[in-house]
């Protein structure tokens, strides 16, 4: 199997979870990942439990898909589609608190595409675009994860 970001924080000492509503994304899942688990409803609630017991440097991947599913139904940007953002937001916050209150963190909120209309995923440039402090974000992601994984060596 090959390396990932995974076996990067096991080298750092980390414990590492890895928690996702999509069983495409499964194939990530390796030997360096000590929680894992596919949860289609909401993962965020498995996410909770592997941050709850520990006082160790953690390193989690939480996938929620709530918009991918909403998108398609009732369309990019919708009143239904803003719900489910809502919800999520709702939702994720305790767990960012529970994290926070740890005292060192880095926590990264990203997005994986945008869409149009009812679809996503397709040649069409507005599926392409994201909204700017995304792809600000997304920019940083590799530089972040560079910094963690080299602070916590010298911690």
């Amino acid at each position: 199997m090959e390396r990932t970001i995974y076996n990067d924080a096991k080298t750092k000492g980390f414990s590492t979870g890895f928690f996702y509503s999509k069983k495409k994304l499964g194939y990530l899942v390796n030997q360096a990942v000590d929680q894992h688990k596919l949860d289609s409803d909401f993962s965020v609630e498995n996410a909770m439990t592997f941050f709850k017991p520990s006082e160790q440097k953690q390193f989690c991947f939480l996938h929620i898909s709530g918009l991918d599913r909403t998108g398609p139904v009732e369309g990019w940007l919708s009143p239904g589609y803003m719900e489910e953002l809502f919800f999520i937001d709702e939702s994720i916050a305790p767990l960012i608190g529970m994290v926070k209150s740890k005292g060192s963190y880095l926590i990264i909120i990203t997005s994986d595409h945008a869409g149009h209309g009812m679809v996503h995923g397709s040649d069409h440039p507005d599926d392409a675009k994201l909204p700017p402090w995304m792809e600000l974000i997304l920019g940083l992601c590799l530089l972040c994860f560079t910094y963690l994984l080299n602070c916590q060596t010298r911690m």
